[in-house]
């Protein structure tokens, strides 16, 4: 019971466990202050003109996938809502180049939600039986080839329009939760003294509730999840050494391939850094102004850097909305805010 209670109350005391009302109230503090600089409460939605609301409430990843160079992007095909029906969505998948495993996730999803992994062919009945229903009201999906390599990165772009290039400011290295049996312990005290692992304990205990009690033979292995989201047990870690003249140049080549997109964030899977640099690799999806500069959840770093990063990319969108502002881009209206806001919560 203690232990239990020490490590909640350490996990709280970590800066990248931080809840996003703390995290975020410096933003918050600084969109206000540039609100009548701007002269509107949604400066931020001129950041990206071709989808001024996808800074709270995101649209179609798949309509920026199929804007990029088709070397970079793992097959995908998109079920629409009207057709999110068992029988369709198992056509769709069977004329399609996919095969197991492969990403079922919302096209319009946020954070990591409802992204679901299957390896076989009985998982995914089993989920659809199960979700159809409840999943259609999402809206479209979106089905992925699993990209099995190692290394996912998050590589954050940003540029004015007025500037022919300008840079990738960083790259984020996901390091994946995994844990070592040792032939002893059961899965449940494994959890309990991992370094990390412990601060996912209930997450954890939810997924693998069929193996608490199991010991498996010593120094077996397995990547307990693998979809690199934080709330999955995933650390971000800097890795912005990567970032060469090269890979700036590659991306930004990359970004203009995208209609009007000026500031975010690409999700990226390789065999390694190097491969990134050498231009090896695939691009999972591009999160435009709502995309977090992740590397702020680095284990590392204080609640003081976490927001000085954010500070300093919110500088550097505002100066990126009010040129597009002052050439040519509207500012949302807060009924088209309203809007879309409801038809997002109506999804989630």
């Amino acid at each position: 019971m203690f232990s239990h209670l020490f490590w909640a109350y350490n996990r709280d005391l970590r800066p990248e466990f931080y809840p996003g009302r703390l995290c975020y109230l410096s933003v918050r503090a600084y969109a206000t202050i540039k609100r009548p600089v701007a002269g509107s409460p949604l400066w931020f939605t001129a950041t990206n003109p071709w989808f001024p609301l996808w800074w709270l409430y995101p649209t179609s990843k798949w309509d920026v996938l199929k804007q990029l160079p088709s070397e970079y992007v793992p097959e995908s095909i998109l079920i629409e809502a009207d057709e999110f029906d068992i029988e369709t969505i198992q056509k769709n998948i069977a004329r399609s180049a996919i095969n197991f495993p492969m990403i079922i996730k919302p096209d319009n999803g946020l954070r990591g939600l409802w992204i679901q992994i299957f390896h076989n062919q009985s998982e995914l009945d089993d989920w659809l039986a199960a979700y159809v229903d409840e999943n259609k009201r999402r809206g479209a999906w979106l089905v992925q080839e699993f990209i099995e390599y190692p290394l996912e990165l998050w590589v954050f772009y940003i540029r004015k329009a007025s500037e022919e290039s300008w840079t990738v400011t960083w790259i984020v290295e996901k390091e994946f939760l995994e844990l070592i049996w040792d032939g002893e312990n059961s899965f449940e005290v494994l959890v309990n003294n991992h370094p990390r692992a412990k601060y996912h304990r209930e997450f954890l205990k939810e997924q693998f509730s069929s193996r608490r009690d199991e010991i498996i033979l010593e120094w077996e292995s397995i990547d307990i999840v693998e979809i690199g989201t934080h709330s999955r047990g995933s650390t971000f870690l800097d890795a912005s050494d990567a970032v060469t003249p090269e890979l700036t140049e590659l991306f930004d080549t990359l970004s203009k391939s995208i209609d009007w997109f000026y500031y975010g964030r690409y999700d990226v899977r390789a065999e390694s850094i190097e491969w990134l640099i050498a231009w090896k690799f695939k691009i999972m999806e591009v999160n435009p102004t709502y995309g977090e500069p992740t590397w702020m959840y680095d284990p590392s770093y204080s609640f003081l850097k976490q927001q000085k990063i954010l500070l300093s990319h919110w500088s550097m969108m505002f100066d990126v909305a009010q040129e597009n502002h002052k050439a040519w881009v509207p500012y949302a209206t807060i009924q088209q805010w309203r809007k879309a806001k409801k038809e997002f919560m109506e999804i989630v």
